[in-house]
């Protein structure tokens, strides 16, 4: 207690040093270490009451307590250093918007170490120097004895135990498959833009009295208790991953929700009523839905962008996908970012003719500009100011169609020619935006989707063979799904990549520590099964996996390792003073018994809170909810697998050294 607040302050220090701003990110990464700081801290004030009931005096117990942890401790804050490293090499904007968790949790591991053995002994000698009647009762002896019994069984059908151990992880994995993922959940969204799009040209005030109507449905659709306020903004539209858009045909209505814990319909229920009324309501306008996730900005559920040099071909192939998108019950709404402009007339050039008359298409080209825009005829001065005089057709004749036709151009000859002899007038629609991609023009066809139904990577993933398919009917499309799904398996990948590592790094240095190959597997071993309980309580809390789901898990790597670390080091410690048998490796393994508990209870005692609070924040509900369940089951797999682990690989030693005559055969009866 007296220890956390300076390792606090000399992180907060630190991260003011490295100017790393203290926001929700930032605290994200406090909350995280925070197991990881009472894990270490618990690790040295226990094994110092230990050596306090072994009789030594309070200065030398606290010396060796720091003398006999600081070895496994330093390895723990390493491996966990080294674990939540990966998080720097993710690439995009998750990269970007995750840097400072790592940065704060190496920040407060180092900070944590420098207080566990620096300040923390001189603080146990100060103010927990004496222990009570030893041979009181402590309120963890029953349980202690109790996993004793446990572990003794455990181990007498140590197969078994093993077996019972993979066929969960499996069950746990196969139910992990079926769940939904999401990078970032959208259940507890509270704020959206309802937008609209009308054809380019569309007045100022059609605009504003359509969002007007709008807000009517807001008002009726939206209960009172569900709604907290909404703004309305014409000649607007704000575009998720997009530059915000602008001109008197955009609108859109900011909608911000109550928190879900104090409302009975969710978001998804609320906007799925908003958007079938608007839908009724646009006429000729174009209505989507963009909800406010929480998060780094990301690109929407779905974005399929098609290419092609065709204008015509792409204009009816994103008709038909959004045709398609839009038969989706779980697709909330869709749009084009295609839009039509003006009417436009095309001078097509008969250039045969052209040429047999004597003009080229350049002198068409600028007969055209010099009636429609002008051209300098000759510059005047006024007031030492440079006039120029611009010489161009008159107003009602440039507002005219028919005049095109009128306009001469000379010819090599000197002759005046009609250009109505040598080209044709078509009138088509113009493009108010073109996009492109890898130079070839591209076509964006995006929607919301209702996560409830179907999350964006399982639609994303069922458009697949249907895209692949479509774009075939097209020559030189192609198609490519952007948006959130690129961003969810760059993230991803990345992730992967850099973990991979990060666990190699993390054997080598357990090998340099333990001089084996096997303890550091059977340490590493625990990870993949620490995932068992957050599946289970995520299962049960009908939550989506995500990427906060996966710092939490991250978080309890860290504890596990932890965990384990300090259970194998002492492990072989105490079998090195007691004797390589079985009751020596069940009263190791019951000494460590007490602080691993208390680590479990301070720490989860500290996230059910986050996870359960009524209006809590919703970023971080998922990561609580992972790392606190997850350490619940955790606490098993330390106390009962890595022991159990570690027994089988004793058994292959002592029996290798009994055939090669290196030792005499052990007796593994055990001793109840």
């Amino acid at each position: 207690a007296l220890g956390a607040p300076f390792a606090f302050l000399v992180a907060f220090a630190l991260m003011d040093s490295f100017s790393i701003t203290i926001n929700l990110i930032s605290m994200f990464g406090l909350i995280l270490v925070l197991g990881m700081l009472v894990d270490d801290s618990i690790i040295v004030s226990e094994q110092y009451y230990q050596n306090l009931e072994a009789g030594l005096p309070p200065k030398d117990a606290a010396k060796k307590a720091a003398y006999d942890t600081v070895a496994p401790v330093t390895s723990t804050v390493i491996t966990t250093m080294v674990a939540f490293g990966s998080i720097f090499f993710m690439n995009g904007i998750m990269g970007k918007f995750m840097w400072a968790v790592p940065a704060v949790v190496i920040i407060c591991l180092f900070a944590s170490w420098v207080e566990c053995f620096l300040i923390l002994p001189g603080h146990l000698v100060d103010f927990a120097g004496k222990v009570g009647d030893i041979k009181k009762s402590r309120w963890y002896e029953p349980l202690q004895d109790k996993y004793k019994t446990v572990l003794t069984f455990c181990l007498g059908h140590a197969k078994k135990t093993i077996l019972i151990f993979i066929v969960a992880f499996a069950a746990s994995i196969g139910i992990a498959t079926q769940m939904r993922f999401e990078l970032f959940p959208s259940d507890d969204v509270t704020y959206a833009y309802l937008n609209i799009k009308g054809p380019v040209g569309s007045s100022f005030e059609k605009t504003n009295n359509l969002l007007i109507k709008m807000e009517e449905i807001v008002n009726e659709e939206i209960r009172d208790d569900e709604l907290a306020g909404y703004r309305t903004i014409t000649g607007f539209q704000w575009s998720r991953g997009q530059t915000p858009r602008t001109g008197p045909h955009y609108g859109s209505i900011f909608i911000e929700l109550t928190m879900q814990d104090f409302r009975e319909r969710t978001v998804n229920e609320i906007l799925a009523e908003v958007t079938k009324k608007a839908k009724l309501l646009v006429g000729d306008y174009i209505f989507s839905l963009e909800k406010v996730k929480n998060g780094p900005p990301s690109g929407k559920p779905v974005n399929i962008e098609i290419s092609s040099e065709s204008i015509p071909d792409l204009i009816k192939a994103s008709e038909l996908i959004k045709a398609e998108l839009d038969k989706k019950e779980e697709v909330l709404s869709s749009e084009i970012d295609y839009e039509k402009g003006k009417k436009q007339i095309i001078v097509d050039i008969d250039e045969s003719e052209a040429r047999r008359l004597g003009v080229s298409n350049i002198q068409i080209a600028m007969e055209l500009r010099a009636h429609y825009e002008g051209l300098v005829a000759t510059t005047i001065k006024r007031n030492d100011e440079d006039i120029d005089i611009l010489v161009r057709a008159k107003e009602e004749f440039r507002s005219q169609e028919e005049s095109l036709g009128k306009i001469k151009i000379q010819n090599s000859a000197g002759r005046l020619i009609p250009l109505s002899k040598m080209a044709k007038f078509v009138e088509k629609d113009g493009s108010f935006i073109i996009r492109r991609l890898d130079r070839k023009r591209t076509f964006s066809i995006s929607g919301e989707v209702d996560r409830k139904k179907k999350t964006s990577k399982e639609l994303n993933k069922g458009l697949v063979p249907y895209l692949d398919a479509f774009v075939t009917k097209y020559e030189g499309m192609s198609y490519n799904l952007s948006g959130e799904n690129k961003d969810t398996d760059d993230s991803l990948d990345s992730f992967k990549k850099a973990m991979i590592a990060s666990l190699f790094l993390i054997f080598i240095l357990l090998v340099v520590q333990f001089s084996s190959m096997v303890q550091p597997l059977i340490i590493m071993s625990a990870i993949p099964f620490g995932l068992i309980g957050v599946v289970i309580a995520f299962f049960i809390f009908d939550m989506s996996l995500g990427f906060m789901a996966m710092m939490g898990i991250l978080g309890l790597v860290g504890v596990v390792i932890n965990d384990s670390i300090v259970l194998v080091s002492f492990i072989n410690s105490y079998l090195k003073n007691h004797g390589h048998n079985i009751n020596s490796l069940v009263k190791a393994s019951a000494s460590r018994f007490r602080p691993v508990i208390l680590t479990t209870f301070t720490t989860v005692a500290g996230l059910l809170p986050v996870a359960h609070m009524s209006g809590g924040d919703p970023f971080l509900k998922p990561m609580a909810t992972s790392f606190a369940y997850g350490l619940l089951f955790s606490t098993t797999i330390t106390l009962i697998f890595v022991p159990t682990c570690y027994y089988i690989y004793m058994v292959f030693i002592d029996k290798r050294k009994s055939t090669k005559g290196d030792s005499e055969v052990v007796n593994y009866e055990f001793d109840l």
